[in-house]
């Protein structure tokens, strides 16, 4: 049966009266907590840019299902239209740089008056 005296606490306590200096033991937590919450935001990121490929790969699937059946052309590019528009600003709420770099080059590439 394990002794009071080896709880985490207690060697915790014990680690930090023996001559370390508690500056020390502070800073070395707050690198720590900063390196999480770095990798923190580099998970959420991923799993933000994760959720933008889901939502277009299953909105091509749905356009070549649904669009595919239309008799007419106009009602496709209108919905294409607002479908890349509405990808636009999901991007870069979703946090998806390279979509927002491809965008300003084609918007420079046919900016009137170069």
């Amino acid at each position: 049966m394990p002794s009071e005296s080896n709880s985490e606490f207690d060697q915790l306590e014990s680690s930090s009266n023996d001559g370390t200096d508690e500056s020390d033991a502070y800073s070395k937590s707050a690198m720590a907590a900063e390196e999480a919450y770095k990798e923190l935001d580099a998970v959420k990121d991923k799993l933000k840019e994760e959720r933008f490929l889901f939502v277009l790969a299953g909105l091509v699937l749905l356009n070549a299902h649904i669009l595919g059946n239309m008799d007419n052309w106009a009602a496709p590019v209108v919905i294409g239209i607002l479908q890349i528009f509405g990808l636009l600003i999901f991007a870069r709420r979703s946090g998806v740089e390279e979509v927002q770099q491809l965008l300003d080059k084609l918007l420079d590439a046919v900016k009137p008056g170069r």
